[in-house]
């Protein structure tokens, strides 16, 4: 009995130790190539590495950890929308994350019985499934913009590329898994494509023409009429901080802001409107 307590024990302890190999292996994927300052090369290695997890659970558990990382700003926005609630921000965050994982393990079993053609396939149609609803609705990091860096310009014959592209790789790591010359070169190609994506210079965002962005953090919508006519204000001087002349939104004619700046709108404070937001 003890020999067979112990048996399963080391099963469960080796299980346990892959599922969090792979959620923290996702997840510094997710913030190596989605987080502020680095670019999403990174990303492409993503569905290639499907092979080297344990099972459907250990691709959701990698997915989750990877698309964890990829919304990593929802916490706080949500927080924000929930009234500052710290609580409702996290769970935002999780449920997106926990619902974003689901299509991966649909398509695709890390089972080292599945053949190297038959992980190609599954990883493309995971690709393919990932950009229609109703898992597009919800997905956030797909891979596909990261090989838009890759094949700019290429349109949807860089997707079509994209696409298969990956589902070759991935059938080419599990071809490799078990071979130690070739497992060798392949973690030392992908290390070296992670250090030239982490080396490259994050391209420049360039707003279309006529649109000006601002940074702006107006907290969470005003609950009252006193609050309301702040928020006006508030708002009204960040207008006049970029539009005022010498300025980059000197000729905007457009004003966008986010749905939870002023709550829900007030006929009877339209006069505020005109005055302070639309006026300057």
């Amino acid at each position: 009995f003890c020999s067979y307590a112990l048996h399963h024990c080391r099963e469960y302890l080796a299980t346990s130790r892959a599922y969090l190999f792979a959620l923290f292996a996702g997840a510094a994927i997710g913030m190596a190539a989605w987080h502020w300052g680095n670019t999403p090369y990174i990303a492409i290695a993503f569905p290639i590495l499907f092979p080297c997890m344990k099972g459907r659970a250990g691709v959701y558990a990698y997915a989750f950890g990877y698309h964890a990382c990829t919304v990593y700003g929802l916490m706080s926005f949500a927080s924000a929308w929930f009234n500052d609630s710290i609580v409702m921000g996290a769970l935002s965050w999780f449920m997106l994350a926990a619902l974003a994982s689901v299509v991966w393990p649909l398509f695709v079993s890390g089972d080292k019985s599945n053949s190297a053609w038959r992980t190609a396939l599954s990883t493309s149609l995971a690709m393919v499934a990932g950009l229609l609803p109703p898992f597009a609705l919800v997905l956030d990091g797909h891979p596909l913009p990261a090989w838009g860096y890759v094949l700019e310009g290429w349109g949807f014959l860089g997707v079509a590329v994209a696409i298969t592209a990956t589902g070759a790789c991935a059938g080419l790591v599990r071809y490799t898994n078990g071979m130690l010359m070739q497992r060798h070169l392949l973690i030392v190609g992908l290390a070296l494509t992670w250090a030239a994506g982490a080396a490259s210079l994050t391209p420049e965002f360039k707003a279309p023409k006529g649109v000006v962005g601002v940074d702006t953090y107006f907290g969470k919508p005003p609950a009252g009429d006193m609050e309301q006519v702040e928020r006006y204000g508030a708002v009204s001087k960040a207008i006049r901080q970029v539009s005022e002349q010498g300025q980059v939104g000197e000729s905007a004619q457009v004003l966008v802001l986010p749905e939870n700046t002023m709550n829900v709108d007030d006929p009877a404070l339209d006069f505020m409107v005109s005055s302070e937001v639309v006026a300057p």
